[in-house]
């Protein structure tokens, strides 16, 4: 039956370590024992300090030997000396001191509650605050493995699906490759920041460029229906015919853009849409509009007003 290897506690951090494997150092016929060199080397330090602190006492000793000395009662003065209990309290106080100014090797050895990583470190060291990584190794302050934090948990693969066909999966963003509308996510996020607002943000900028863009020709498309313009010959000029062209087919080609593009792919996977309706109603009324105003002339006369046909 193997017998239990003798253990004690590191006198710098407290932390327990066997007797056997520790570092260990000397100390007025005493050996003490580390978890670390870093810690051994502290110790080291403290006592260089206790000794350095007790010279000024062992001058006074040697003074007093060479001439005594007789207190204001005419006594002998008595020899000072560091007795046994002396040198332990001065010893004492000065460990008490250092161990204050210096913080342990490990700062959660000896400190009250458990370490508390952050959720989203995956590795952290138990005895040392604030040492966290992403990977397993070592703490680079005491030494200990890192152990996983059980409150990190990996970040869920987002699925996007289509509204009308849920059997579309994938794990990224993109358009339905049936209907061509846009992917969404098949697990909503309430965290503010999580939703992907792209293809909002685009729509509205097209919305409102194509809105500005319109109002000029909606004016002059309806002008002749006011009474006080409805006499104004500039109306029906070539001029304003190709006012209201410019104007219009960066609303219908840009601004529409998004709507031809799922329409196309509508025809080419056969999965007639609302797409489709939209790409043929719009795209045949632009395109009989530029035909009138570039070519008139194939129409039939009845179709024609002074030359022109209307747009």
């Amino acid at each position: 039956m193997n017998k239990p290897k003798p253990e004690t506690k590191d006198p710098i951090c407290g932390m327990t370590v066997q007797e056997a494997t520790a570092l260990h150092a000397e100390r007025d016929g005493r050996n003490f024992y580390f978890c670390s060199d870093h810690c051994r080397q502290k110790f080291l330090q403290q006592a260089k300090a206790t000794t350095t602190a007790l010279e000024p006492v062992e001058r006074e000793k040697d003074s007093c030997a060479d001439a005594p000395a007789r207190d204001q009662h005419g006594e002998p003065h008595r020899e000072h000396g560091p007795s046994s209990e002396g040198t332990s309290a001065t010893r004492a106080v000065v460990t008490a001191e250092t161990n204050a100014k210096e913080p342990s090797c490990c700062g959660g050895h000896g400190t009250t509650g458990a370490v508390k990583p952050a959720a989203t470190a995956q590795y952290f060291c138990p005895m040392c605050p604030g040492v966290e990584s992403d990977t397993p190794g070592d703490c680079p302050k005491c030494g200990m493995a890192l152990e996983r934090n059980p409150a990190w948990k990996p970040a869920a693969n987002v699925i996007y699906t289509c509204p009308m066909h849920p059997e579309v999966e994938q794990d990224h963003p993109g358009d339905c490759p049936k209907c061509g509308m846009t992917l969404e996510p098949k697990t909503v996020s309430t965290a503010v920041g999580d939703h992907d607002a792209s293809e909002l943000d685009d729509m509205t900028r097209r919305f409102w460029i194509g809105a500005a863009l319109t109002l000029p020709v909606f004016v002059v498309a309806m002008a002749h229906l006011l009474p006080s313009l409805s006499h104004q010959n500039w109306l029906d000029s070539d001029v304003s015919r190709w006012m209201q062209f410019a104007f219009s087919t960066p609303v219908v080609l840009w601004a529409g853009w998004p709507f031809f593009r799922r329409g196309w792919r509508s025809l080419v996977t056969v999965q007639f849409n609302m797409w489709t309706l939209i790409m043929i109603g719009v795209g045949a009324a632009f395109a009989f509009s530029v035909v009138a105003i570039l070519a008139p002339g194939i129409f039939p006369a009845s179709m024609r007003s002074h030359t022109k046909v209307a747009i």
